[in-house]
């Protein structure tokens, strides 16, 4: 593969810590606690000093204050909830979300618009359904490779 950072290719090795990836799939450990993962995760990354408070404040944000519970004892909305705090408390450039809105409620869903709103890098996400509120800059919509201006084809201004 090709990696290209910039306009110049580039090892992708050299802008891993700028990518941010959440997968459709939540990939925790079950056995583990919320407070537990974020130590893992903090650990596993280069991160900013404020990583922990970053994740704490994206949980109350989506209301998931059940830190010392087994993630095995999560539903599938607490999982999404805690997995997409660990991913998008990190200070990344690019953000790559697949299906970030899956088992979120109604009120996390739009706090996650609003996250993706204030984000200060760039993000791209795929979903068979993103919520109407969602501004974005571009769409592709694969089933008939048409790339139109967001803005005017959901009715946003």
């Amino acid at each position: 593969y090709q990696a290209f950072w910039l306009g110049k290719p580039v090892p992708l090795q050299e802008i891993r810590p700028e990518i941010a990836y959440v997968p459709a799939e939540d990939y925790l450990f079950d056995e583990l606690t919320a407070e537990e993962h974020i130590e893992v995760f903090r650990t596993l990354w280069t991160v900013q000093p404020t990583y922990r408070e970053d994740v704490l404040a994206l949980l109350r944000r989506f209301r998931l204050e059940e830190l010392q519970k087994p993630v095995d004892r999560f539903s599938l909305g607490m999982r999404r909830k805690l997995f997409l705090s660990l991913i998008l408390a990190r200070r990344s450039s690019l953000y790559l979300l697949d299906e970030p809105f899956n088992a979120l409620d109604r009120e996390s869903t739009v706090e996650l618009v609003s996250h993706i709103e204030e984000c200060r890098g760039t993000c791209v996400l795929v979903s068979h359904r993103p919520p109407e509120a969602l501004r974005m800059d571009r769409v592709v919509d694969i089933r008939t490779l048409v790339r139109t201006d967001a803005s005017s084809s959901r009715g946003h201004s």
